[in-house]
């Protein structure tokens, strides 16, 4: 019952700090700042790094798309040169899947994370041994991520 709620507080706080930023309109501000400095091709693995070290602080992959979403969609969509009301470019897909993927890496190798604790308990092994064969299976993906 203790981890269970304490997966569902980490994701109401998380859901409340992107309605937060949302209503703060974060995205837009971050446009107006870095928008024109930031090369459009960078966005992506800088988006990947940024999701994957909030999962893994939090140890919830939907707590980090709760809070990035709001914030890189915007971005992504300025820094786009080829995207329209009708068709969304690589920037803006390539951003969505950099968040996606790097919430569920750090997710995985976070050892506070919900699916890691439960995964050693249920396999009857040493938790922190099980945090570093995480780590060493993603990392090759994330590389190629």
């Amino acid at each position: 019952i203790k981890a269970v709620i304490t997966g569902l507080l980490i994701l109401i706080f998380s859901w409340g700090i992107g309605e937060v930023s949302s209503e703060l309109h974060t995205g837009r501000f971050i446009v107006q700042m870095v928008g024109e400095k930031l090369p459009a091709i960078i966005l992506p693995p800088l988006v990947f790094m940024v999701s994957a070290a909030i999962a893994f602080s939090t140890g919830s992959s939907w707590g980090a798309m709760a809070i990035l979403f709001p914030m890189v969609v915007p971005l992504s969509y300025s820094l786009d040169g080829s995207s329209t009301k009708d068709k969304v470019g690589g920037i803006v897909v390539g951003t969505v899947a950099s968040v996606l993927s790097g919430s569920v890496f750090g997710d995985h190798c976070s050892p506070i994370s919900d699916t890691t604790v439960l995964s050693s308990v249920a396999c009857s092994c040493d938790h922190l041994a099980h945090v570093r064969t995480q780590v060493c299976c993603f990392r090759g993906t994330s590389l190629c991520t």
